[in-house]
């Protein structure tokens, strides 16, 4: 293989051939007419060939330049198909995508949403993390990091998806047997599910702030897991405090039920989609958050099963 050829000697030849003309061949490669000239003149002496007859009024090619061109034409078309296939697949989303999020939020809510996302995005595959620990996306291989956080963290590219909604609530047969609470202070007689890092939700503000209930004796289950907490609700252990992405379906079928409706904790919780600014236009990234961003507006699903 002669290695002083060039895929641009290649081009240029074969538009002199189709053209017949190294002024009009010029003008379409941005070329002067003799750069064109001298191009062809150095396929020609790589080859050690004539390929092209040369006339005051036009140019043609011999007949080694006619089998040359045949052959050159089925390389430069494949070439072609091998530029545009890369070019789509770099501008359509595609391999695999990295996410990591918690346990919970991936068990009940991820699996839909990229199912959904999938249907429009089938060359992309899902790798997933679930981890209720914050994993940190400069040391893991992931591309997004979805989290439920009071303040997202600095120096990353972030997208607020949604407000997380949270209801106290526990079974009917739980209610029966202890009471249903009609105002805080009277939560400090019944058993509490808590989830560590979660305490300040069961204090009551601002009007109520100084309702501190929670006392060793009826805080009866500490799980840093919110399934473990809504399996331990649904076993009518005690009341419990969770997001509606949890909780909805039960909530609409009535398995579980709502109490202290006007009593919200102070610190609101938003779902963020987190990722590495230098990914900021990695196509799979930006279709993804897209998506998740549109599936999740206005309102999430599981806020739609409640007010449906």
């Amino acid at each position: 293989m002669n290695t002083n050829i060039s895929i641009k000697q290649l081009i240029i030849f074969s538009k002199v051939v189709s053209y017949g003309s190294v002024t009009e061949v010029a003008k379409i490669v941005n070329l002067s007419p003799s750069a064109v000239s001298k191009s062809i003149q150095a396929l020609e002496e790589s080859l050690n060939t004539s390929l092209i007859n040369r006339t005051t009024r036009n140019v043609s090619p011999t007949e080694e330049g006619v089998f040359f061109h045949k052959k050159i034409m089925l390389i430069l078309d494949d070439l072609e198909s091998a530029f545009s296939a890369v070019s789509s697949k770099k501008n359509y989303p595609s391999g695999i995508l990295r996410v990591t999020c918690s346990v919970a939020l991936g068990t009940s809510q991820l699996m839909n949403m990229f199912s959904q996302y999938r249907v429009l995005y089938p060359d992309v595959n899902l790798a997933v993390n679930l981890s209720d620990n914050i994993e940190n996306l400069n040391e893991g291989n992931y591309d997004i990091a979805l989290r439920i956080v009071n303040k997202p963290p600095e120096n990353f590219a972030i997208k607020k998806l949604a407000m997380i909604n949270w209801k106290y609530c526990a079974t009917p047969e739980y209610f029966r047997k202890k009471g249903i609470p009609q105002k805080p202070g009277e939560m400090k007689n019944h058993d509490c599910l808590i989830y560590p890092g979660l305490e300040s939700a069961w204090e009551f503000s601002p009007d109520l702030s100084s309702s501190r209930f929670l006392r060793e004796n009826n805080v009866i289950l500490q799980a840093n897991s919110s399934l473990a907490l809504l399996e331990a609700a649904l076993l009518s252990l005690g009341i419990v405090y969770l997001p509606t992405y949890l909780s909805g379906d039960h909530l609409k079928k009535g398995d579980l039920i709502e109490i202290l409706k006007e009593h919200h904790s102070q610190k609101q919780h938003y779902l963020y989609a987190i990722y590495t600014p230098r990914q900021r236009n990695n196509i799979n990234i930006r279709s993804f958050i897209d998506f998740v961003s549109e599936w999740l507006s206005p309102i999430p699903p599981w806020e739609r099963v409640l007010n449906g």
